[in-house]
């Protein structure tokens, strides 16, 4: 029989370990992490696919996760399958010539913002890799009511400016058992989003919260007036006089809390964010 608590325990230990290692820059920490949770997920799933063995009905295995899979992704998978059984399946991996389903990556994505409530709060998307924002910084304007036949008046003066989104990528690796392949497509399916959903989730809360904009997102924590002083990259803590205020994460692990926004004042810009199961405050001054 299975004990649920150990297995939770387990599961948030590894994420815990891997949050801190991130955060820490820690490469050794993170592919200790990441090697702990290919291997929790993979008995995982490997248990649930035994206990399913039995199931036809697409209704149900949908409930325990399994999803109809794209023509494109059963053959990248059936192909990984057949790789697994070759006498150098290293080798036959890499001749595999098809890239990875952006079909699987969207549904993983998903995955995140449905268990992740930060995530969902600031709109995680799928996108090409060049990206621009326009953003007014004019504001709210408003127009001149008279006559039908009066003179039209009212001058908009309309001033934006264009955001070049700098990109950069979040990369890890995973290990398959080979055990895995036997149970079929759907089921490394599975394993794939279940591993990179967390190492995504992971990666992206401990980046918007605390990221020093170094190659990575800048988080939320961080000053990003036009008086901050950026060294090498890095956006300097904010601090009590600038329009966010320090939110302090030292006794929170990302992957562990949820936030919820709440107005502060009747002006709807002025929101306040708190972390579940703390005190920590942080608040945000609209543009």
């Amino acid at each position: 029989m299975f004990n649920l608590d150990k297995i939770q325990q387990k599961k948030t230990k590894i994420l815990a370990a891997m949050s801190k290692a991130i955060k820490e820059q820690d490469d050794e920490a993170i592919k200790q992490s990441m090697n702990d949770w290919t291997d929790y997920v993979a008995d995982s799933v490997i248990s649930q696919a035994e206990q399913s063995a039995h199931i036809v009905d697409s209704a149900i295995l949908a409930a325990r996760g399994i999803r109809q899979l794209t023509s494109q992704e059963r053959e990248y998978y059936n192909k990984l399958c057949e790789a697994s059984k070759a006498n150098d399946p290293k080798m036959a991996v890499n001749g595999i010539t098809e890239a990875f389903p952006l079909t699987t990556f969207d549904t993983v994505l998903d995955d995140v913002k449905k268990t992740h409530r930060l995530l969902e709060l600031i709109d995680m998307k799928s996108s090409s890799a060049a990206i621009k924002f326009v953003k007014n910084k004019t504001g709210k304007q408003t127009g001149v009511w008279g006559e039908l036949t009066s003179a039209i008046a009212g001058e908009v003066n309309a001033e934006v400016e264009v955001v070049d989104a700098t990109l950069f990528k979040l990369t890890a690796f995973m290990y398959v058992s080979k055990d895995l392949f036997d149970y079929g497509p759907e089921w490394v399916d599975k394993f794939v989003r279940d591993v990179l959903a967390e190492v995504i989730a992971v990666s992206s809360e401990t980046a918007v919260v605390d990221g020093d904009g170094n190659k990575k997102p800048i988080g939320m924590t961080r000053n990003i007036s036009d008086e901050a002083s950026v060294v090498g990259g890095v956006y300097p803590k904010a601090n009590d006089n600038n329009a966010f205020q320090r939110l302090d994460i030292s006794a929170l692990e990302p992957a562990n809390f949820t936030v919820k926004i709440v107005n502060t004042e009747e002006d709807p810009a002025n929101m306040r964010m708190i972390a579940a199961g703390s005190t920590s405050e942080a608040a945000t001054a609209g543009e």
